[in-house]
């Protein structure tokens, strides 16, 4: 359980703040855009209010594939999800996606975890160049979500970051835009392949 609530000062002059808040905020986003790679988390009180997070059974870390050099059976479909887990991290401005906070199931696929330190502090992408394609659904998602709907969502987690989310959101759509004029829709928007139909399933 997280348990801090946020601190709106920019910790240390490193520009993240540390907050419980950012996972139900992660999560929430998560939905807006049709995925469902974020464990359900809600808000729960012990001592003193936090979050709590449902826990993926028999998963290991992308830490634990690298260590043990072990392949996905189908490469194409693990990327499909990396891919689609660097335009996340962008839109909610992550600042500690590392390889331990990525979980793989049992079934291969791809968790996404650990948000507390995202949204605050960035009105720019931290790393554009790690966009290179994205899933059809959450691009159209990406889109068409309006920005009342993402205020509406997001206001009770993320209330003074919510105008860094929105400019965010249009730089990766313009980030998309440009990568489809450079090398075509074909090379930048996918289906999910299949077995990940919807998203997750």
């Amino acid at each position: 359980i997280h348990r801090y609530d946020y601190d709106y000062r920019d910790m240390a002059g490193v520009g993240f703040v540390d907050s419980y808040l950012s996972e139900l905020a992660a999560y929430e986003m998560n939905k807006l855009l049709g995925l469902d790679f974020v464990p359900p988390v809600v808000k729960r009180k012990a001592r003193k209010m936090g979050s709590l997070q449902m826990w993926v059974e028999s998963a290991m870390t992308e830490a634990d594939r690298l260590r043990g050099d072990i392949e996905p059976p189908d490469p194409e479909r693990f990327q499909q999800q990396i891919d689609v887990l660097r335009v996340f991290d962008n839109l909610i401005a992550n600042t500690d996606r590392t390889p331990g906070n990525i979980l793989i199931d049992a079934n291969w696929r791809v968790w996404f975890i650990d948000h507390t330190r995202s949204f605050a502090g960035y009105k720019e992408l931290r790393e554009p160049k790690k966009i290179v394609r994205c899933e059809r659904g959450v691009w159209q998602k990406l889109q068409s979500v309006s920005d009342s709907e993402i205020k509406a969502r997001l206001k009770p987690y993320a209330p003074k970051y919510l105008n860094q989310l929105l400019v965010r959101r249009q730089l990766v759509v313009d980030k998309i835009r440009q990568l489809i004029a450079e090398n075509g829709e074909g090379e930048v928007i996918f289906d999910w392949s299949e077995g990940m139909a919807g998203g997750a399933r």
